[in-house]
């Protein structure tokens, strides 16, 4: 598993408040006031996550959950 996808799933969480625990091949657990266990799938730049019913949560891009650092200069 690559640096992008941990870092889109972590911030992802973050957003809606949870806190991850763990990050395996097709699983996230994480907490928020229960410990929750997801499922994901990767598609290009999509990552779909699913509960544990299978019905889909989160559809994001990996690329606009990434921390760019852009600075713009005005003068």
């Amino acid at each position: 598993m690559n640096d992008r996808v941990v870092k889109a799933i972590n911030n992802i969480f973050k957003e809606a408040g949870h806190k991850v625990i763990s990050i395996t091949e097709n699983t996230i657990t994480t907490r928020k006031f229960e410990e929750k266990t997801y499922t994901y799938k990767i598609d290009g730049d999509l990552i779909v996550i699913k509960n544990r019913m299978g019905l889909k949560v989160f559809e994001k891009s990996i690329q606009s959950y990434q921390n760019l650092n852009i600075s713009i200069i005005i003068e």
